[in-house]
């Protein structure tokens, strides 16, 4: 299977199984919100475990996550995290919940990000995780 194929599946199943936990957000307060989202991601993609991320990510997209810490030595685990779930294109809010950042702070840390990566603009960030996973 190709890896762009794999990723647009994985992506889709992602955003599909994100999409049901609405229902439960939906009279959900703050916290419970906040606590539903992080579980979820947890569940799915063991943010808060990193070698069961690792091998989930490196597993579904071409080795991704090692390849980002050989290439980027500086970069921290978290911020591996951080750039796959940008190149899974989920929503900031959900980063800023699973990640434990305020939506004002969000985009310097996005943008130090970009430093750390070389990359263009924080504008074209998941298009270059994209092409740095399928090479």
């Amino acid at each position: 299977m190709s890896y762009d194929l794999n990723y647009k599946q994985f992506k889709q199943n992602i955003a599909d199984r994100r999409a049901q936990l609405e229902v439960e957000l939906k009279d959900a307060s703050f916290s419970e919100r906040e606590n539903l989202i992080r579980k979820y991601y947890n569940q799915e993609l063991y943010v808060y475990d990193y070698s069961k991320f690792e091998n989930i990510v490196d597993k579904q997209l071409n080795n991704f996550a090692k390849k980002m810490q050989v290439e980027y030595p500086a970069l921290s685990q978290k911020e591996v995290v951080l750039s796959v779930l940008y190149l899974l294109e989920v929503s900031d809010s959900d980063i800023c919940s699973v990640l434990d950042y305020s939506i004002t702070s969000l985009p310097t840390v996005k943008n130090r990000l970009c430093k750390k990566l070389n990359a263009p603009h924080a504008s074209g960030l998941t298009s270059f995780l994209y092409n740095f996973m399928v090479r």
